[in-house]
């Protein structure tokens, strides 16, 4: 009873685990392009959800739950998302209840444990789509089959004559029934129905699920011909075990034919990828990607993958041994259920690659439902281990111990009994002496030597089991305590690390909003991302999907998009499964070369990029003739005297080929002040990427356009656009030279670029602040959060080595009109509080205007700073010793 509480309480536990590992930040990420159009079809008609699943490549079922999911808990993030969770917390209890029954309740307890904490379910549980139930109606049809099979057919080890007779004897002993007995129990019935409804839910959950269906159809043939090998009654096992399978599989078949009809046609046309699967890399990949996730980069390091190896060998091991105990044992849990679980679907998956190749990031989606096996098959071979290093403990090290200190017990205990009785009875006299030694010896003695012996074995064999338990659950814990921490760091990665974050069309739909003007066109590459867009976006700019068909109609896109630059002045384009829909690139080339580029950024796999289209640079070809390296010459450029912060100034370059152009170069358009700080800048291959330095062809002129957008907050003034050209591939800047020879370095200031205020001042999201704060000081300035990188670089960190330079970007709102001319004070404070770097500037507050934003920039060297944790603040100081502040803005660590 008390056994039977701690598996309680351990699995609830683990449950209570699992459920607060899939809501934890549940709506912390944007929906992606598929949960986009899950949640889009959820909220139309529910008359819509069969024919637009049929178009698709998926079947309705989880779109039908989802529609009345959302109806009764609304379309948000955490809502939607929520049946997944839920969905996902089932699925670890039922692999429990699975691995009970195939593998022991010690590896049930681990592999349900790892299910728990799984990166990979853990991230499908955490999104709006049908993977999770999938993998839910597949462990629950497993379990339902584990109990269709245990009721059925006992193996029996009698002979066939001795069958005979004991039939004939039960058929004599029998007493005649007044009604017929039913030879179908009700419990049988109720199990076959919720098998066939379990199947049925999960293939128009998700086709993949044929995979699920294929393993328990192997498994029920592998158990029947188990059990003929050893019973030999076919008419009992086909009727008790094979005929109603059979009529399972006949009716989940006739249950899904009407739909798999309808979509023949589109499942014949499933669109492949990549390049068929090699076995080694395709089994290294499930092996990574089931026990980490997707971020099972940041986790295989070193020799975490090593021991990752290492444990998949010793659960294959245990794995062996379980299946060949299986056939000593009839009656023992059934390895093979759990072997045929894990692998039949990956040996699927690539079978069918080799026709129809599927290498995608996230292919293994597909057979998602198998990690419930791949989980109880790592937590078989943990067990394993530790049964291995407890028996060892027990037979070889304690063992030993206990029986020569039962030896030596044994000699004493004899001695104490002739020595101690021999003595008394010297005192009696010589005869008695005789016989009382003599009774001493074969009596007494031989009784506390039986006796003792007797208790040393046991104290032997308990000692020795103790010791072997207690290395056993130290081993497993320790194992598991080892994929727990590593597992940690995959999910720290997965809820935090921006590289593993999803699609961000909500951020890049805020960011559009902010960042709008009047007239603007947005153009989403695929017509199926308008649904996801706006699902975040609801300003007023003309949304276009383009191209309207796959293949694209490069005509008609062409004429569209022509119709679109003629009514607008900038466009952005939503770039996300170009391969699919313009694996050409046509839309993009097409803006490339009709437009100016000016912004081109990352939200996950969405690419953002926004387009000026205009009709000239603003005043004309301005000659420079400098020639990069030995081959190109930049004849001139053209570029508008002035710009408004957070607009687009267009630079038009005019390249020529001198030679044949042997590497590729990158562009780089650098809006600089006269420190060299960075007001805005493109970084690219000419013309868009389009056209590579390799493929110019000798005295060919390229036209080469940038938008340089002054970025948003930029204060007001003169600034100049440094052009130069780098190696692709080394980074290296290619040296100029003008007509005469005479070298000017490695770049040309283009300009002047005068900065004017803008039209609207710029919200706070279109600032893109990385470090929120929104801290007032002296009443009429806020601090609204700052950035930290090293010089030179773009990503945002806080760990720097001495002798760096660190560049801080300060983001500045006047909510009135500043109340004095202010210097901006930066200090670097040690734990004790005291100033280890200090620096003033003036940023121009006087003429900062009301709801003005100011970007302001600051460089830090650490060239003489020790290693240690610091703490950065910012004050404002006026000219008469007044301080507002200071605002603390985070620790610094120098290592």
């Amino acid at each position: 009873m008390k056994q039977r509480a701690v598996i309680i309480g351990l699995l609830v536990c683990i449950l209570l685990l699992a459920l607060g590992l899939r809501f934890y930040r549940l709506d912390a990420q944007s929906y992606w392009s598929d949960e986009g159009a899950s949640v889009t079809l959820a909220l139309g008609p529910l008359a819509d959800i069969a024919p637009k699943s049929a178009a698709d490549i998926h079947p309705p079922l989880y779109y039908y739950l989802l529609w009345g999911w959302v109806r009764l808990f609304g379309p948000g993030e955490f809502a939607t998302r929520a049946l997944s969770a839920l969905a996902g917390t089932l699925l670890v209890a039922l692999t429990f209840a699975v691995g009970r029954r195939t593998m022991g309740t010690i590896s049930a307890l681990v592999g349900t444990f790892l299910c728990a904490i799984s990166p990979l379910l853990i991230h499908y549980s955490q999104e709006t789509r049908m993977y999770e139930l999938m993998a839910l109606w597949g462990v629950l049809s497993a379990w339902l089959l584990l109990l269709m099979e245990v009721w059925p057919v006992p193996v029996d080890h009698t002979t066939r004559v001795e069958r005979h007779v004991s039939r004939l004897a039960r058929v004599l002993a029998r007493p005649i029934p007044t009604k017929r007995a039913s030879r179908f129990p009700l419990r049988a019935l109720a199990l076959w129905l919720g098998y066939v409804t379990a199947a049925t839910l999960g293939l128009y959950t998700q086709y993949f699920f044929f995979t699920v269906l294929l393993w328990q159809n192997i498994y029920v043939l592998y158990r029947a011909s188990f059990i003929l090998y050893r019973d030999r009654d076919w008419k009992r096992l086909a009727r008790r075990l094979l005929l109603p399978w059979l009529a399972a599989q006949a009716t989940v078949g006739a249950l899904f034919l009407p739909w798999a009809l309808r979509v023949k046609d589109q499942l014949a046309g499933w669109p492949s990828y990549g390049e068929p699967f090699a076995l080694p890399d395709l089994l290294r990949r499930v092996v990574e990607t089931f026990t980490f996730g997707p971020a099972a980069a940041e986790t295989l390091t070193g020799k975490a993958e090593l021991a990752l190896w290492a444990l998949v060998g010793v659960s294959a091991i245990a794995l062996l041994w379980a299946i060949a105990r299986e056939w000593r044992r009839p009656q023992s849990p059934s390895a093979t259920f759990i072997a045929l679980y894990l692998f039949v679907p990956i040996a699927a998956v690539y079978v069918l690659s080799q026709g129809r190749p599927m290498d995608k990031p996230d292919f293994l989606k597909q057979i998602l439902a198998a990690v419930p096996a791949y989980c109880l098959f790592l937590g078989l071979g943990i067990d394993g281990a530790g049964r291995l290093a407890g028996w060892i403990a027990d037979e070889w090290i304690i063992g030993r111990l206990a029986r020569g200190s039962a030896t030596v017990t044994r000699v004493g205990h004899w001695l104490t009994g002739k020595l101690a009785l021999g003595r008394l009875a010297g005192t009696v006299g010589e005869a008695a002496r005789a016989g009382h030694d003599a009774a001493g010896k074969l009596a007494f003695g031989r009784f506390a030597q039986a006796t003792h012996w007797g208790t040393d074995q046991a104290a032997s064999a308990t000692g020795g089991w103790l010791a072997g338990l207690v290395v056993r659950v130290l081993v497993v814990l320790a194992v598991v305590a080892g994929l727990t921490f590593f597992s940690s760091r995959a999910l720290d990665a997965y809820y935090h690390n921006p590289k593993y974050a999803r699609d961000d069309y909500r951020g890049l739909a805020t960011f559009v909003a902010a960042s709008e003007q009047p007239g603007d066109a947005i153009i989403l590459n695929a017509p199926g991302q308008i649904e996801i867009f706006e699902l975040y976006y609801h300003g007023p700019a003309l949304r276009y999907p383009l191209p309207r068909q796959r293949p694209i109609d490069e005509g008609i896109t062409a004429t569209d998009l022509e119709a679109i630059a003629q009514a607008h002045d900038r466009v952005w384009l939503v770039l996300w499964a170009v391969e699919e829909s313009d694996p050409g690139r046509f839309v993009e080339g097409w803006l490339d070369a009709h437009a100016y580029k000016t912004l081109d950024q990352w939200y996950g796999n969405v690419r953002l990029v926004l387009y000026q289209v205009a009709s000239d640079a603003g005043g004309g070809e301005r000659p420079l003739e400098l020639r990069l390296g030995e081959a190109i010459l930049l004849r001139g450029y053209a570029l508008p005297p002035a710009a408004r912060a957070g607009d687009i100034a267009p630079l038009t370059l005019f390249w020529q080929a001198l030679g044949p152009v042997d590497r590729r170069y990158k562009v780089f358009a650098h809006i600089v002040d006269d420190q060299d700080y960075l007001w805005g800048q493109r970084d690219a291959e000419p013309v868009g990427n389009a056209r590579p330095t390799t493929s110019w062809a000798v005295g060919e002129v390229i036209t080469d356009t940038y938008g340089l957008l002054v970025l948003p907050g930029t204060p007001l003034g003169q600034y100049h656009v440094e052009v130069g050209m780098y190696g692709l591939n080394d980074g290296a800047r290619l040296p100029m030279s003008d007509a005469s020879g005479a070298s000017r370095g490695d770049r040309v200031l283009l300009g002047p670029l005068v900065v004017t205020r803008p039209a609207v001042p710029p919200s706070t999201e279109a600032l893109r602040i990385p470090h929120a704060l929104d801290s007032e000081l002296d009443g009429s300035v806020r601090l609204l959060g700052y950035g930290l990188t090293r010089w030179g670089e773009g990503d945002e960190r806080a760990e720097f080595a001495p002798g760096d330079v660190v560049l801080l970007t300060l983001f500045w709102r006047a909510t009135e009109q500043p109340a004095a001319d202010y210097v901006v004070r930066v200090q670097l404070l040690d734990s004790a509080g005291q100033p280890v770097m200090a620096l003033d500037a003036a940023p121009g507050t006087a003429s900062w205007q009301p709801g003005d934003a100011v970007r302001d920039q600051h460089r830090l060297a650490l060239g003489s700073v020790a290693p240690g944790v610091y703490h950065l603040t910012v004050a404002l100081v006026a000219g008469d010793g007044r301080v507002a502040g200071p605002v603390g803005l985070g620790p610094v660590t120098v290592r």
